[in-house]
């Protein structure tokens, strides 16, 4: 996984390619927003994982395995195969 100023400089040299050399240096404003933007969807991608992860294992398959389990949800569609 790069390094934090590896990703700086590639949301830079994106920004420059996009808009033109030398935007990025005049526009700190969109490398920061670029910075941030990506961060919070990594984040959200990692979250999502871990809450599915959590989910599979709560999830009872089978009516049968629900006898005296009266305090378990069934997810039921709410998962993805």
């Amino acid at each position: 996984m790069p390094d934090p100023l590896t990703r700086l400089q590639f949301a830079r040299d994106e920004v420059d390619r996009v808009f033109g050399t030398g935007y990025a240096a005049a526009h700190s404003d969109m490398v920061a927003a670029v910075m941030q933007s990506a961060a919070l969807d990594f984040a959200a991608l990692t979250i999502a994982h871990a809450i599915t992860d959590v989910a599979a294992a709560l999830v009872e398959t089978g009516a049968d395995n629900m006898a005296g389990h009266d305090h378990i949800v069934r997810a039921g569609g709410l998962l993805r195969p």
